[in-house]
């Protein structure tokens, strides 16, 4: 599995070859198996090998050098999330599980010899239009999948000394203007010395705040 983790790269260049369907149901339940938040599960995986959709989606994807043989876009159910989570599972969780799924994708397709590229920058709402999905169905990422012409190098990664510490060893920290969010650092003062407090006349006591109460929800 390591070694599938460390061999993925970002294919962008594939060959005319189909991707049997065999490899393709194992890639989606892998996908499948992937960790969700509160075990929502809001993915849903539209696989895509019509030439002529592929090139719409395309035109819509400037992150997609080339028309791929296959395409998977992950979207995630917001109506589903929102009503398991609130508003944290529609925004957040939802693309956090969808993020684990395509990582998960990509590993499967790497140990099968295949080629696979993770894309973020597309035009949501014409990917939507093209898959003709419900409003709440929102398109997260493409995959685009198939057997790589090349492997491109690996890419520079930082070395693990530079990534990994141990909270002890910290001795830098970023700045903040915040004086509250230092004042656990080492040499800050743990509390601020308070003010002294200006006596308030009636003109200036502030009056009670009416509460306001809001809905939020999404449309089908």
């Amino acid at each position: 599995m390591l070694e599938a983790i460390m061999n993925r790269r970002s294919v962008r260049a594939y060959t005319n070859a189909p991707v049997p369907d065999e490899m393709v149901q194992d890639i989606l339940e892998s996908g499948r198996w992937a960790p969700s938040g509160s075990n929502i599960q809001p993915w849903l995986f539209c696989v895509v090998k019509d030439g002529t959709r592929l090139k719409n989606i395309a035109a819509f994807s400037p992150g997609m050098m080339s028309v791929p043989p296959l395409a998977i876009i992950i979207c995630t159910d917001k109506e589903l999330a929102f009503e398991r989570a609130g508003a944290f599972g529609r925004d957040e969780l939802s693309v956090m599980d969808a993020s684990m799924a395509a990582e998960n994708m990509m590993i499967a397709a790497t140990a099968l010899g295949l080629g696979i590229c993770v894309l973020k920058s597309f035009n949501a709402d014409g990917i939507a239009r093209i898959l003709k999905t419900p409003e709440h169905i929102r398109p997260e990422f493409i995959l685009t999948v198939g057997f790589p012409e090349k492997n491109p190098p690996a890419p520079k990664k930082k070395a693990l000394a530079d990534i990994v510490f141990k909270s002890e060893t910290i001795t830098r920290v970023p700045i903040s203007p915040n004086p509250f969010a230092l004042a656990a650092t080492e040499g800050m003062p743990k509390s601020l010395p308070r003010q002294p407090e200006k006596p308030r006349t009636t003109a200036q006591t502030p009056k009670p705040i009416k509460e306001t109460v809001t809905t939020m929800g999404i449309s089908k």
